[in-house]
């Protein structure tokens, strides 16, 4: 009798296995995913683009991806109207990929803030902790919004912004604000994503 048993037993267990190491391929893995300093751009004009994957580095698609501003950095950007904030949900395409247009200004540096700017979560799991760049990154005087900006209540890339990526790019420093793709270096890709939003003197009001 004990023999007879013991076959749709070890059946029972190892289907069991076999649904727990599926769902483990299925979950978002912070690892494996590839998740960048928020972009935000007066005109939204700017993309920001995070992967999920999960442990076996396969994309996820339909996993709700939360952008989550704390309130130090929240209270201190530049908001065009109309933008959600603190939370700024989107959904992967099959892909993996969440891509999200967001309307305002400022560069927020974690060591300049003392704090994590913003966290992302994709279906309530925390993938990272992240800073925030914007190609108007400083005020009219120069000022981050970590040292007292002023951005006149209107988010807006002038000349002041020019000057300061334009120092950055030709130093090929790694300067946090100017990093745009998050690589670690201020170079040729990201003079390219600054270049359009520069000229166009890109604002909330356009």
């Amino acid at each position: 009798m004990k023999n007879r048993v013991r076959g749709p037993v070890l059946a029972l267990a190892c289907l069991i296995a076999g649904s727990a190491t599926a769902s483990a391929g299925i979950i978002p893995d912070p690892a494996s995913s590839d998740i960048p300093n928020v972009v935000v751009s007066p005109e939204g004009l700017l993309e920001y683009r995070v992967t999920i994957r999960s442990s076996t580095n396969t994309p996820l698609d339909g996993v709700m991806v939360l952008v989550k501003f704390n309130a130090a950095a929240d209270g201190i950007l530049c908001w065009c109207a109309g933008e959600t904030h603190p939370e700024i949900m989107a959904t992967t395409n099959p892909a993996g990929e969440a891509v999200f247009f967001i309307r305002g200004g400022g560069c927020v540096d974690p060591a300049a803030l003392g704090s994590i700017p913003a966290e992302v979560f994709a279906d309530g799991i925390k993938m990272a902790e992240v800073g925030i760049v914007s190609p108007d990154a400083v005020d009219a005087a120069g000022l981050f919004p970590t040292s007292g900006w002023n951005p006149g209540g209107n988010c807006v890339v002038g000349l002041s912004d020019a000057t300061f990526h334009t120092g950055a790019i030709s130093a090929g420093t790694s300067a946090f604000c100017s990093d745009m793709d998050s690589d670690g270096i201020v170079a040729l890709a990201d003079a390219v994503l600054l270049t359009a939003p520069i000229a166009d003197g890109e604002s909330c009001i356009q």
